[in-house]
């Protein structure tokens, strides 16, 4: 312009200087981590927010706003100048960072629970339109839901300890809830109290003791639920499950209490009931009540006679003995007037004892054998014919 006449030199030619002004902008939305991958759904309603990166740009004119969309088609159900939002439905939710300019962007086509975030991404540049504005498409999902331990079905009702120790396992049946971020570990309890002996990352336990035992499955989130405050052999499922929204605390996890049951017992009380050979279904409800009982105590059966043959006998019997340690074994046999009629001591071991008995000195009738070891005693009942 300098060069020309209406810029003060020489050369006639014109120059628009003024000309026509306008700006190349290039909004951008940046990103946005959720506060929390996973929101707990409690008194129908629940809170999902998020925090900007910081990397957001919105020039001269622009404005930023958040959008709250729904499910896997992105169906916008909220907008709002911050990214915080209420909702009262469980289900998939992703906020996202619109930075747009409101005299190209009209917002009053939006629709909630109809529009989707697509639909909006397509009337922009980057999504194929012709709108400079910015949509963080990907967002920050956040799982709203409750996470459901689920249920456990025990694989066998009674375990018998051999060798020194016993398992007791249990097979999922596939409907818990795990949201996003958490983890699903198993609790081994034993007794009534489910006292907490063990967890593991399958449902399979190895004990050593007698005893009632749970197997409870525990879905929780690592950043709310410490496991570190669990003391085995003293910290209860109780205790846990207070600490859970379900038991009335507040923290945002699901304990399944009931748990799958089973019944550890020692080898002689094991063989009593010939728990290695009968299904479940045959033993009675009463008896089944019994065997807890017995597991609860914690005690296995020191003596026990599992057989007397034959019976009846004429000239002998042999007298099966199982038992619980080595010490001598004490034998007497009683008439029905209660007198002592035979009396031996044999030397003992650990499990199956076999004593043969000639009785071929007593008269034809019914007998009652006694046995103990001085620290229990059982007896049965025998018969002598001719």
């Amino acid at each position: 312009n300098g060069l020309l006449v209406q810029g003060g030199g020489s050369i006639c030619a014109s120059l628009d200087v003024a000309g026509a002004a306008f700006n190349v902008q290039n909004p951008q939305a940046g990103t946005i981590s959720a506060d929390a991958s996973s929101v707990c759904f409690t008194n129908g309603s629940a809170i999902v927010s998020g925090t900007p990166d910081g990397n957001s740009s919105a020039p001269a004119g622009y404005q930023t706003i958040y959008v709250l969309t729904s499910g896997s088609g992105l169906v916008i159900e909220q907008v709002s100048a911050t990214p915080s939002f209420t909702v009262n439905a469980q289900g998939q939710y992703t906020i996202h960072t619109l930075v747009y300019d409101p005299a190209t962007l009209d917002l009053t086509i939006v629709v909630p629970g109809q529009t989707t975030g697509f639909d909006v991404n397509g009337l922009l540049v980057q999504g194929g339109g012709n709108i400079c504005a910015s949509l963080d498409v990907a967002g920050a999902p956040v799982f709203v839901g409750n996470p459901s331990a689920g249920t456990l079905t025990t694989d066998d009702l009674f375990s018998c300890i051999s060798a020194g120790s016993a398992t007791v396992s249990a097979t999922p049946n596939g409907n818990s809830i795990v949201p996003p971020g958490y983890q699903t570990i198993y609790v081994l309890t034993r007794g009534f109290n489910l006292v907490i002996q063990q967890v593991n990352t399958i449902p399979s336990f190895t004990v050593n003791q007698i005893g009632l035992y749970r197997i409870h499955t525990l879905v929780y989130d690592p950043a709310t639920l410490n496991l570190g405050v669990v003391v085995f052999g003293q910290t209860t499922g109780f205790d846990v499950n207070s600490l859970l929204i379900q038991g009335g605390g507040s923290i945002c996890a699901s304990l399944d209490v009931q748990g799958a049951a089973t019944i550890v017992l020692g080898p002689i009380i094991c063989s009593i009931f010939n728990l290695d050979a009968v299904s479940t279904s045959d033993l009675s409800a009463q008896t089944i009540e019994e065997l807890k009982s017995i597991a609860e105590s914690g005690v296995d059966a020191q003596l026990a006679i599992t057989n007397i043959y034959p019976n009846p006998a004429s000239d002998f019997i042999n007298v099966e003995l199982l038992q619980n340690g080595n010490s001598n074994i004490n034998i007497n046999i009683f008439n029905t007037t209660g007198q002592k009629v035979m009396s031996k001591m044999i030397g003992g071991t650990e499990g199956m004892n076999i004593d043969k008995i000639d009785i071929s000195t007593l008269a034809p009738g019914n007998y009652l054998i006694k046995v103990d070891n001085g620290i229990d005693s059982v007896s049965r009942m025998f018969v002598i014919q001719n």
